[in-house]
């Protein structure tokens, strides 16, 4: 998300560990195989703002959160969409 607001800037690039997505036909919440950010620069009185994906390993997240012991683990995997 970025927006104007007055004057500021406001931005929301996401989550690296757990972003989510709504389907727009179902409008279930599901976690996408990316993890979002934001850059952000600010040099000669300029703002530059670039929101990034980077494709995540979902079997890899799905194995080392049923290995960690987490509370709940196989309900918190079932959301991460693997395509």
């Amino acid at each position: 998300m970025l927006r104007r607001y007055k004057d500021a800037t406001l931005i929301n690039p996401g989550s690296v560990g757990l972003p989510a997505e709504r389907d727009p036909d179902t409008g279930q919440v599901y976690n996408p195989p990316w993890a979002e950010y934001a850059l952000v620069d600010y040099s000669a009185d300029k703002l530059g703002i670039e929101l990034r994906r980077v494709r995540v390993d979902v079997e890899a997240v799905i194995r080392a959160a049923m290995k960690s012991g987490m509370p709940h683990a196989e309900w918190w995997t079932g959301d991460w969409r693997k395509d």
